[in-house]
């Protein structure tokens, strides 16, 4: 998007207004992971009078403080607490400071491959990135598409507008039939 990217609500409303004044369609299913998490979770909650059921790969990230957790939602808000603490630093990089690394990733091919692969082998199971992203032509493909266009720091910019939404909208639950595959 030429540096400028849209928040994640902004991106929900565009969908919405695609499946609905595009496409025709009256209701719709929304399917999402990682940033498509963010997004599908806010058309869920922002259309919902469209949006008839939503299935992510991943669950929003409680911290601890919402309203009426059980005993196993507490138990996965701390580990997921945990998580961020020590997994975590390249998103608060990406949500605080994307205008820092973006540049200097756009600027060493090899800087950004060392980003990229770090990013995967925190979620890749003992740590086998290769298998993890699909098999290494898949992950090369991947890091060549972010180093021919340049977009590496634009794709920073769902975290930081992610992580400016009031963490009210967060807590509000999500009201559509739900699914999540782990």
């Amino acid at each position: 998007t030429g540096g400028h990217a849209l928040s994640s609500a902004a991106t929900a409303d565009l969908f919405q207004r695609l499946m609905t004044e595009t496409l025709g369609y009256d209701t719709f299913v929304v399917a999402g992971g990682d940033v498509g998490t963010v997004v599908g979770s806010q058309l869920a909650r922002r259309h919902a009078d469209r949006v008839t059921a939503l299935h992510l790969t991943n669950a929003e990230y409680p911290t601890g403080s919402e309203p009426d957790l059980t005993d196993e939602e507490r138990a996965y808000a701390e580990f997921i607490q945990y998580w961020w603490a020590t997994q975590g630093g390249y998103a608060a990089v990406q949500s605080t400071k994307p205008q820092i690394v973006g540049p200097a990733l756009n600027d060493s091919p090899a800087g950004l491959a060392a980003w990229m692969l770090g990013l995967i082998d925190t979620g890749a199971q003992d740590h086998d990135v290769e298998g993890a992203f699909g098999g290494r032509d898949e992950l090369l493909t991947n890091i060549t598409i972010y180093w021919l266009t340049g977009t590496i720091g634009s794709s920073f910019r769902l975290y930081h507008d992610a992580a400016a939404i009031p963490p009210e909208q967060h807590a509000r639950r999500i009201e559509v039939p739900c699914g999540i595959a782990v």
